[in-house]
């Protein structure tokens, strides 16, 4: 029943939208133990928010050893690639949201590494 139920509403209902990069787009990101995990949304006409695209990637053995503000610039840097192709194409303001907390201690940091 609730399988009925679920393949019912994934196709009745637009779950994604295609990207239009005359819309106010939003990503936001987190960062796990293992994963990284972010969503493209944009809002549509009438200023409600839906998600276009979902990214998720593993971090590799190395990259499950960094600090956790270092696993969040991580996905900054792991989306802004992947994305790039739909995100230069708009004139808007992108807003990213994520843990600002963790991110903190780059603004303490003077001397940043040229990876």
């Amino acid at each position: 029943m609730i399988f009925d139920y679920m393949k019912k509403q994934m196709t009745e209902v637009f779950i994604l939208r295609h990207f239009d990069q005359n819309k106010k787009t939003i990503l936001e990101t987190d960062s796990f133990n293992y994963v990284n995990d972010d969503i493209l949304s944009q809002y549509d006409d009438e200023e409600t928010l839906h998600s276009m695209i979902y990214y998720s990637k593993n971090l590799s053995f190395a990259e499950c050893k960094y600090k956790i503000y270092d696993k969040k610039l991580l996905i900054i840097i792991h989306v802004f690639k992947h994305w790039w192709s739909e995100l230069k194409l708009t004139e808007l303001l992108i807003k990213m949201f994520t843990d600002h907390q963790a991110l903190t201690s780059l603004m303490k940091n003077k001397e940043l590494s040229k990876c």
